[in-house]
């Protein structure tokens, strides 16, 4: 999977952007393959890289308790990439082989700080989930 804007806009994140938007957001994600088994983020990890799920599923977990499934087109690790948090709340594990696009560390700050309408088409996402089906924090 090469990360390009046909593929970010598939992405509800990212729904609605211009195509030059669409090409600014492809240029801070990168790929990322994950076996079944392999923890993605760990609990009390502090690196702060945002991650898109694109294909298979992966469950968050809390104490080995799983508290969400993520698949196809969910994110996570946004709050720590935003600055709210320090670290990470919770293990987020691939159950089937993933692809992820990954942002890394300050790549998505540098972004938005640069394209305010991505930002708030970003913040206009992450407000619904968290209002209507918040997942934990990761």
């Amino acid at each position: 999977m090469t990360v390009t804007a046909e593929n970010i806009a598939k992405i509800p994140l990212f729904g609605g952007l211009e195509r030059r938007e669409l090409e600014a957001v492809a240029t801070v994600f990168h790929e990322g393959a994950f076996p079944a088994g392999k923890v993605i983020v760990r609990d009390s990890d502090r690196n702060p890289s945002f991650y898109i799920l694109m294909k298979g599923k992966a469950e968050v977990r809390r104490r080995s308790e799983v508290v969400a499934t993520l698949t196809p087109y969910q994110f996570f690790g946004e709050i720590l990439t935003l600055g709210y948090q320090r670290e990470r709340t919770a293990d987020v594990v691939a159950v089937e082989p993933c692809a992820c696009l990954v942002s890394g560390p300050g790549d998505m700050q540098r972004l938005l700080s640069s394209n305010i309408s991505v930002g708030r088409r970003m913040l206009k996402e992450m407000r619904e989930r968290y209002k209507n089906d918040h997942p934990p924090d990761i």
